[in-house]
């Protein structure tokens, strides 16, 4: 499937095994810039150490965790500092809420600086999630491709250009059944902040 260019309204994901969509204007302008430069300011940035084949490597962009206190800090093998919800941001949660009927206890924010920085292959289906979970991603800031592709069938694929101020909810089955990716893009400038909603439990 091509890229999803300049899209303004909620559309459906042409998935076989799961549910998904994506709104491309999901938040204004304003709303973006002034939810992206306070973020970028607010909160502390890490960037923590992962182990690939007994070896420990930074990833590859900075991150912030942002949950409730029972939650904890241990999030997908990696060790966050916990900090705590601020206004705007529970102002942005309750927002996607409403619109996606799901709840949300923590927030995985990550920072790619420019189009060096990237997220490999994965799927968000750690026990801590639960059967099943349901995730929403919004994107400030730079634009940046996100690829969703099937585990089992590499022709059930779709491949998005996120736009600044867009909204992408994967619900049912798309967890279970697909991966996902940031690829790294080196054409990129410009500082890009998604923020993946969840509930820990």
């Amino acid at each position: 499937m091509s890229l999803f260019d300049g899209m303004s309204a909620k559309i459906e994901l042409p998935l076989t095994n799961g549910y998904a969509w994506y709104d491309g204007s999901f938040l204004n302008y304003q709303e973006q810039e002034e939810l992206k430069q306070f973020l970028w300011k607010t909160y502390h940035w890490e960037q923590p150490e992962l182990k690939v084949f007994g070896k420990s490597h930074p990833i590859p962009r900075k991150a912030a965790w942002i949950a409730n206190e029972e939650v904890g800090y241990d999030y997908s093998g990696i060790k966050h500092e916990l900090q705590p919800w601020t206004e705007p941001l529970l102002r942005v949660k309750q927002k996607i809420e409403d619109v996606t009927s799901a709840t949300f206890n923590s927030v995985l924010l990550n920072a790619y600086r420019n189009g060096n920085d990237k997220m490999g292959w994965h799927a968000d289906d750690e026990k801590a999630l639960g059967i099943d979970p349901f995730i929403a991603s919004l994107n400030l800031g730079a634009s940046r491709r996100f690829d969703l592709r099937s585990k089992t069938d590499p022709k059930d694929e779709v491949k998005l250009q996120l736009a600044s101020g867009s909204l992408l909810f994967m619900g049912t089955g798309i967890q279970q059944n697909y991966k996902h990716q940031v690829p790294q893009q080196k054409t990129v400038e410009g500082l890009r902040i998604n923020l993946t909603f969840r509930k820990v439990i």
